[in-house]
């Protein structure tokens, strides 16, 4: 191997896919939203809106959260009262939602996300450099020579990612999901800030509103340094409402709200320590259609996961074309010393982001089971990973690893395979 993946990220050659799994996840998977029209509201002075139930600081069932308060003051002005139907802001959000017509409005919508029409914006925030303030470091940009020798964390698959690895920082990170099952034990978005106040990691790089209120809530002295946007890399997002494509009305109303009410909208993000930003700095309209995409914070569909609301089309879930030439094989399988080094460069380009850390699953499917659809064909998914499949959709950073890192990998999917030995063809 000539080049290895770190060479290539320290090249600058990375681009990396916000949304590819993770969006906050962020601002990337808050959207879904039913037809509503002002007579709806003649009928019904209620304001459906989609919220989630377990995802603060942005919104849960007990309406503790910053979204939940601004939906009651937008509400107000509307003469209506805020009625919420719950559902998670990770995968499926619009098509449990907006498609089955249960709620008319979801804040905190990446201005520029393609499911829904989207208002003009009520906050502009950015993903932000946290470190502890009693550490005496140094820090005033990710271009400080001090994160060379420092612990970082970041959210995988977003945004500030892809900065990270443009500086050659990747040895330095640590990655953590902005994914979870609120049912289940797995991490939420905030443990990387709580790592961050436990010494864990000396640096977290997130997205500004969760940051913020990690820093106001968790009693460590945390200091928060906002990061500016960067040439193919948007850090700052607009933060608007989203209505039903086609719902001009509910719009117009909502951004007459949304003036009105401006004053108490920035109180109440300032209440819980949202950093906010300046209107325009270069950000694009939508982590999704950035170099990454979802937006942010599992967040409250933070502009790292907004590309992954919905499931793949239809052609996506297509057979692949068959491979030109003789079909490949990898050279590792069975490589105990190579499945080691596979299973580094797993957590390192951040494939546990979407399949979980033993790949059994999490955001995108298992990998290592039947519930894998390529799982027996070695060629497939080097192509696969390789971005050779046009009709498939893999983060973009993938594509630039060496064949030999990809068999890597590959190596170490296969010696944890859980699933039928039938299938076995590698």
């Amino acid at each position: 191997m000539t080049r290895s993946f770190r060479s290539v990220i320290a090249a600058g050659r990375v681009v990396a896919a916000v949304g590819a799994c993770a969006l906050p996840a962020a601002l990337a998977l808050s959207v879904a939203l039913a037809p509503s029209t002002s007579a709806v509201f003649a009928q019904s002075p209620e304001l459906r809106v989609c919220g989630d139930p377990d995802n603060l600081p942005y919104s849960n069932e007990r309406l503790e959260g910053f979204e939940n308060r601004i939906a009651a003051v937008v509400a107000a002005e509307l003469g209506a009262t805020p009625v919420y139907a719950w559902w998670p802001h990770q995968r499926g959000l619009v098509r449990n939602t907006i498609d089955a017509g249960t709620c008319d409005v979801i804040f905190g919508v990446p201005e520029g996300l393609d499911f829904v029409l989207w208002t003009r914006p009520y906050y502009r925030s950015a993903y932000v450099m946290a470190y502890r303030g009693d550490r005496g470091y140094d820090l005033p940009s990710l271009d400080a020579p001090g994160l060379q020798e420092l612990r970082i964390g970041v959210h995988v698959n977003t945004p500030p990612e892809e900065s990270l690895a443009r500086r050659g920082l990747l040895d330095n990170v640590s990655t953590y999901s902005l994914f979870f099952d609120p049912r289940g034990d797995r991490d939420r978005p905030r443990k990387l800030l709580d790592d961050l106040a436990a010494g864990t990691v000396d640096v977290a790089v997130a997205w500004g509103p969760l940051a913020g209120y990690a820093a106001a809530t968790s009693g460590a002295p945390l200091e928060l340094v906002p990061l500016e946007d960067e040439p193919g890399v948007p850090l700052s997002f607009d933060i608007s409402m989203g209505v039903a494509k086609g719902n001009e009305a509910l719009k117009d109303r909502l951004e007459t709200a949304i003036d009105r009410r401006r004053t108490e909208i920035l109180a109440i993000l300032e209440e819980y320590g949202v950093p906010l930003v300046p209107a325009g700095g270069g950000a694009a309209a939508s982590p999704a259609a950035g170099a990454s995409g979802a937006a942010d914070p599992n967040a409250e569909a933070a502009p790292e996961e907004a590309a992954q609301l919905e499931p793949p089309s239809a052609a996506a879930a297509a057979d692949p074309p068959p491979t030109p030439g003789p079909r490949k094989l990898n050279p590792f399988t069975g490589n105990a010393d190579m499945a080691a080094e596979g299973r580094t460069l797993y957590f390192q380009v951040g494939c546990q982001g979407c399949h979980g850390g033993g790949g059994g699953g999490g955001m995108a499917t298992s990998v290592i089971d039947d519930a894998w659809t390529f799982g027996s064909d070695d060629d497939v998914l080097f192509r696969l990973i390789k971005g050779e499949i046009p009709e498939q959709t893999m983060p973009t950073v993938y594509s630039v690893l060496e064949d030999e890192e990809v068999w890597q990998i590959l190596a170490f999917i296969r010696s944890v395979y859980a699933g039928d030995p039938g299938r076995i063809d590698w």
